[in-house]
């Protein structure tokens, strides 16, 4: 089968090849149908026909499935995936590594208290999670021969800025985030229609520097 940027698999648009090995290609796409990045391993033929590497690759599959059951996110460049799990009784941040050989590594804990959602900065080197007590944390992840994640540092605490849990991102710079704030505990009656929000926004942050 021959493989190249921008061909469809399914509703899968190959995006760029991030690894390969023994065990097959892996290739960063683009599920069309839920609008997201994804990871696919395309098996050779000596592998699909083999039956002892199919049990291994189904077995990785399967561990795989178990453990991106929640909100599972790629890395900007598509070599690290962050997932919830809730094992623990609570849900909490993991990242796994892709290989350049094709296979994964072992799952490594974001140690926060407890995860309501996680997003990458620009460059996939920073990670920044929401915690159960509505603070904005993040950690630097460093993917060498072993993946490695630092202890995290608060950025924000969303309740003392309240801003509303979720509706936060991070803009690609890494210094700067967007939410959506009450301006009191009432029920929001008023929203500002604001034109060129983009420029305006750019103005803010230029001041801000």
């Amino acid at each position: 089968m021959s493989l190249a940027p921008g061909r469809t698999l399914s509703h899968y648009r190959l995006i760029e090849q991030i690894g390969e090995g023994a065990m097959g290609v892996v290739w960063r796409a683009t599920d069309t149908t839920l609008g997201r990045d994804v990871a696919i391993k395309v098996l050779p033929e000596a592998v699909a026909n083999d039956p002892e590497r199919m049990t291994r690759f189904e077995r990785e599959a399967r561990l795989l499935a178990s453990l991106s059951q929640f909100a599972p996110q790629l890395s900007p460049d598509g070599r690290l995936l962050t997932f919830l799990n809730d094992e623990s009784g609570k849900n909490q941040t993991y990242v796994v590594a892709f290989h350049a050989d094709g296979s994964t590594g072992r799952p490594v804990e974001v140690k926060t208290s407890g995860s309501v959602i996680h997003r990458w900065s620009a460059d996939g080197k920073t990670l920044f999670v929401e915690d159960e007590r509505h603070r904005l944390m993040k950690v630097a992840v460093t993917a060498g021969s072993e993946l490695s994640v630092s202890s995290p540092t608060l950025v924000h605490d969303f309740d003392k800025l309240r801003v509303q849990t979720l509706l936060w991102n991070v803009l690609p710079d890494g210094r700067f985030f967007v939410g959506l704030k009450n301006e009191n505990d009432d029920e929001i009656t008023r929203y500002n229609l604001v034109q060129n929000w983009t420029e305006v926004l750019k103005q803010k942050m230029e001041a801000a520097r």
